[in-house]
């Protein structure tokens, strides 16, 4: 039985796995071999919710199971599938953004979403199984995005925060108006359910 495992990801390319040795928490056991997929800094990481054998990354350590996301400043998106034991090719990697992906996060309610933000203030929805299809994308911030996070009871509302000194909450399933006129950045797009200003440097939304 997996007492507790989580996951660290550094500027040096390098994610590490570290197993609980017993149910006080006080000794780790760490992988001594690393996961090596991107190309550049990993900026986060975080563990599927339903399945104990999947990660994906992008810089921070999160609690989890053990399927992973990975995000990167080489622009892409890995998911790796730790039963494999191939600790230099992902599951499945992918160009997720034309800047470097900041931010992930894993939809708890469709665990085949995932929500990607990047430095040049876009996010995007992506289903993984088909990564290659059109995605959602909205760039509506300013600035690059500082993390983003889905609604733990909802498939389709996720929170974003940016260096553009702003917070919005989106309803991914509104649809666009097309009978309106093209959004500009001043704009408000019918999806975006939330906007807070005023507040600096957010840097973590949950």
């Amino acid at each position: 039985m997996l007492l507790g495992r989580f996951a660290s990801g550094s500027i040096d390319k390098k994610i590490y796995l570290y197993d609980v040795r017993d149910e006080s928490f006080s000794s780790w056991k760490i992988n001594e071999k690393p996961y090596v997929f991107h190309s550049a800094s990993v900026e986060d990481i975080i563990f599927s919710p339903v399945e104990d054998f999947k990660f994906a990354s992008c810089n921070q350590s999160l609690w989890c199971k053990c399927i992973i996301f990975l995000g990167s400043v080489d622009k892409t998106i890995c998911i790796c599938d730790i039963r494999t034991g191939n600790y230099n090719k992902p599951e499945l990697s992918f160009k997720a953004h034309n800047s470097d992906v900041n931010v992930i996060s894993w939809n708890q309610k469709n665990p085949f979403f995932i929500a990607s933000g990047a430095d040049d203030g876009s996010f995007k929805i992506w289903d993984y199984r088909n990564p290659s299809e059109e995605q959602t994308e909205i760039k509506w911030h300013t600035e690059q995005i500082t993390s983003i996070d889905f609604q733990p009871g909802d498939e389709s509302v996720v929170a974003v925060s940016s260096a553009d000194n702003r917070l919005s909450i989106w309803d991914m399933s509104v649809e666009k108006d097309e009978t309106k006129n093209k959004e500009g950045l001043n704009s408000v797009p019918e999806n975006l359910i939330f906007l807070h200003q005023g507040q600096e440097e957010i840097k973590e939304i949950k």
